[in-house]
Parts: C-alpha cells; structure tokens; sequence
C-alpha cells in the first residue's frame, strides 16, 4: 500500500514520489478526488493496481423531470436503452464483447489442447489479459449510458434482469457461450455507482413478460398480455396492427411500465409522436 504522502495525481497521471517506484510515474488516469492510497492486489501471477480515492457524491437526487430511460440487455445488442421523452433511442452493439468472447475461448482451448488440459503459466496470463479487457470494456459501456443520461436530463435508469437468465440459456451452443461468458452483472454495479454518483435513481425490475407484450399496443407488460410469436426473426416485434418495432426496443420500453405504468400516457395522448422504434448506435468512451 502506498500512502498519498509518496504519490500524487499531477495533470491527469500518477506520479509517485516514493522512490522505488519513481520510474513507474506517468501512468494515465481519470481520477478526479482526493488521492488517499494506491495499492497493489495480487492476481493470479500479476499485480491489480488500485487508485483510492475520496470523490464528493450527490447526496439528492436529480430533481424529478419524468424523463426514464428502460434497458434491455442482451448479446448480439449488448445495452438497448428507450426512454419516455421522445429522445431517439440507442443501443451499445455486443460485436466486440462476443468477439473479445471467442477469441479467449478459441485460444485457450488451443492451449489446453497443446498442455493435454494442464493449467499453465500461458493460459493464466491470457485469461489475466481478457478479464482486464472485460472490465475495461463494461467501464467504458456504463459510462456512456451515464453521459447520454446527462447530456439528456434523464433522472431515472430502470434496467431489466432476471434472475435466473443463464441458466438453461437454450440459444444454440455459439450464443449461449457468449450469452454465459458476457458479464452483464459487472455492467448493472458499475452503472449503478456511477449513476448514484451524479444523483441519477437505478433501479432492477424483473423482465419477465416484456419480450413478448407490445408497447405500441399499450399493453402492459403482465403474462395475461404475453404473445412471444409476435416476435419475429431479424430482432422484430410485430405490434397487433402489423407495425413492426426493434424487438429490443419493444422490451425496453415494457421495462420501463413495469416500475411506471403510465410513463408514456402523454406519448400516446399525442399519437405516438416522437416514439422512435429503431436504436442507433451508441459509441464508448475512450475513458471511464
């Protein structure tokens, strides 16, 4: 553990003062705290360095706009994000998470296969390096939905999940690989903190039901009102009308009636004006 009295936080990068580390000084960072320590965890063969730090946190939430947004997480889309204020919907594409997925899998069966399935130093560090990409990545992925929140005013976050979502995943043996090894629970607690951080509310509700409820119906998202054959292929819902919507999307907005049934009263009252059915693609941060 190094204290803050042998290293500081100088133009957005560590420096230690301390001198058995001194030539370690300039590694980037974000923080923007007070420094109180940084400290060394072991991992497997390698060390984690962790930054501590005191950071002021909105103690009250934003002021209430009624402007929510619903998620429906996934695979092929990682975050599909709807909301109730006529903003165009967005959604975090799942290609690099799936890629970064296959890629491990592919080469640590190499390896095991090349070690007759013994544990090795190179399996270790190749697993190391994916779980530090992994964590980059659902870092950068929940910071976007923060910064879209704020640069949206939207003051509640509600994303669905259930429970028991991978176990007995039946997607056909690729999908429920990369459905398994993508880590949407490391996601929800880092949206979660850095929600609560800038007075944002967060909350969980269980998905049951929205698949295959319709929002363009008005229906809400309950079992009397499930029709999953409504959902078609290529990632469509068809509404009773025929009108086709991103099937994610669809779930998302049922997300969000199932903690407010009347948020979208005005959207309809006005003829679903404003109502965008298809996402487009929300771009990560760089930082996180």
């Amino acid at each position: 553990m190094i204290k803050n009295i042998q290293c500081r936080i100088e133009n957005n990068q560590l420096i230690f003062s301390w001198r058995p580390l001194k030539h370690f000084s300039g590694i980037p960072t974000s923080v923007k705290g007070k420094l109180m320590q940084v400290r060394f965890v072991p991992k497997g063969n390698t060390y984690m360095m962790e930054i501590i730090y005191e950071a002021e946190i909105v103690s009250e939430s934003k002021k209430e706009n009624n402007r929510i947004i619903g998620i429906d997480l996934g695979v092929n889309n990682f975050a599909t994000i709807a909301n109730n204020a006529g903003i165009e919907p967005v959604v975090i594409k799942g290609n690099l998470i799936k890629s970064m997925n296959q890629w491990y899998n592919k080469e640590r069966a190499r390896m095991a296969s090349e070690s007759h399935m013994v544990w090795n130093n190179k399996m270790r560090n190749l697993t190391d390096k994916h779980l530090r990409k992994t964590e980059t990545y659902m870092h950068q992925a929940s910071k976007a939905v923060v910064n879209y929140c704020i640069e949206n005013n939207v003051d509640t976050v509600v994303v669905g999940l259930t429970k028991e979502w991978k176990d007995g995943a039946n997607l056909g043996h690729v999908n429920n690989q990369n459905f398994v090894s993508i880590p949407h629970d490391k996601f929800i607690s880092k949206l979660q903190y850095k929600c609560e951080n800038v007075g944002i509310r967060f909350m969980i509700v269980n998905e049951d039901f929205t698949s295959g409820t319709s929002f363009l119906d008005n229906e809400l998202p309950t079992e009397e009102n499930y029709n999953i054959k409504r959902r078609v292929k290529r990632g469509l819902f068809k509404s009773n009308n025929g009108t086709l919507i991103n099937a994610d999307i669809n779930g998302a907005y049922q997300i969000v009636k199932k903690v407010y049934p009347n948020a979208f009263t005005e959207m309809f009252s006005r003829g679903l004006r404003g109502c965008d059915l298809h996402p487009v693609e929300l771009c990560l941060n760089k930082g996180v």
